[in-house]
């Protein structure tokens, strides 16, 4: 019997160090515009692009190389200031940075100007108090897509990104009761 947990024990401690989740150390820069370079190292990566994702919060970014110790790839345009995540999809592990990547605007300071945005939008909910945002894509499309609490309730509203690269346009795709146990809001 002690042999047999042994030899359980060992495949065990085996099997946990070659599925080593991502572990990110640095990125090369903290801020940058779409389209850029950026340079993440660590290690538990992939030297197969095909078993890695990378996200810049809600967008995923095209990776161009790795390594298991470093990964290029280039900012979304769909990026959302916050955390990198490395997922390996081969093992099914995320690892996730320490620092927020920042967007920044890489043009010419001249030809920023109001015209270059988009019109106004307006989500209504139905509801007076937002009380959290949450800009994910909740479809694996590519887009963000846009989930609202409210502070006089206890529903989610989603709403749908069906932006193009001409217009943006969001869609309301329903509302979720989230049941909370008493006292468990934020009073």
């Amino acid at each position: 019997m002690r042999i047999f947990l042994s030899l359980f024990l060992l495949v065990l401690s085996i099997a946990s160090m070659a599925q080593q989740r991502p572990f990110i150390n640095s990125l090369d820069k903290t801020s940058g515009a779409v389209g850029e370079t950026v340079i993440i190292t660590g290690s538990g990566f992939s030297a197969n692009p095909a078993d890695l994702k990378v996200y810049f919060g809600a967008g995923e970014a095209t990776i161009l190389s790795s390594t298991t110790g470093q990964i290029k790839v280039t900012v979304p345009a769909n990026a959302t200031d916050d955390q990198v995540s490395v997922v390996n999809i081969a093992t099914n592990l995320i690892g996730t940075s320490s620092q927020i990547f920042t967007l920044s605007y890489g043009g010419d300071p001249g030809s920023f100007a109001a015209s270059g945005f988009d019109t106004f939008q307006e989500i209504a909910t139905g509801n007076q108090f937002a009380y959290d945002l949450c800009l994910c894509d909740f479809n694996n499309d590519g887009l963000s897509d846009i989930g609202i609490t409210h502070d006089d309730d206890t529903t989610v509203n989603m709403f749908q990104n069906q932006s193009t690269t001409a217009t943006t346009a969001f869609s309301e795709i329903g509302t979720i009761q989230v049941p909370l146990e008493s006292g468990s809001r934020n009073d």
